[in-house]
C-alpha cells in the first residue's frame, strides 16, 4: 500500500507543476485530436500507421497534425512510433522466446537487419543481447 500511496503523491505533484501539463504525453492523450491517433498506436502497434492515417483518424491535414503531434510529444510521429514499438519488442525478447523475425514483421519492418539496427539504435544493444 505504501507503494500505491507514494505514485498517487507523485503524480498529484507531477500534475500540480504547470510546466508539466504543457506539452506531453498527457495532454496529448487528453487532446481531442492527437488522443485518438495515440489509442491507435498503442492499441494496434503492428498496423502499417503513416502521417496519413494518423492525420485522417484526427480529421486534420497531415503538416498540422505532424505539427501539433510534435509541439505536444516533444517528438515526430514516426520517432514516437517507432520507439513505442522496440519498447513492445524489448518487452517481448525479455519475457518471451520469440524470434527475431517475427517481431520484425510483427512490428512491420521490410526485414530482420532492419528491425536489429532500429532496436540497437534505441536500445543501446541487440535484440540477442536482451535475449
Amino acid at each position: 500500500k505504501l507503494s500505491e500511496v507514494i505514485v498517487v503523491q507523485f503524480v498529484r505533484h507531477w500534475l500540480s507543476t504547470p510546466s508539466n501539463l504543457q506539452n506531453g504525453w498527457f495532454n496529448a492523450v487528453i487532446d481531442s485530436k492527437i488522443g485518438p491517433a495515440l489509442h491507435a498506436i498503442h492499441c494496434a502497434p503492428s498496423l502499417r500507421w503513416d502521417v496519413e492515417k494518423l492525420a485522417s483518424l484526427a480529421n486534420m491535414s497531415r503538416s498540422a497534425f505532424s505539427a501539433r503531434f510534435t509541439n505536444l510529444m516533444g517528438k515526430s510521429v514516426k520517432v514516437y512510433l517507432t520507439e513505442w514499438r522496440i519498447h513492445l519488442a524489448y518487452c517481448k525478447l525479455s519475457t518471451e522466446k520469440v524470434p527475431v523475425s517475427e517481431l520484425a514483421e510483427l512490428y512491420c519492418y521490410d526485414s530482420e537487419a532492419a528491425f536489429s539496427r532500429a532496436f540497437k539504435r534505441i536500445v543501446g544493444v541487440s535484440p540477442s543481447h536482451v535475449r
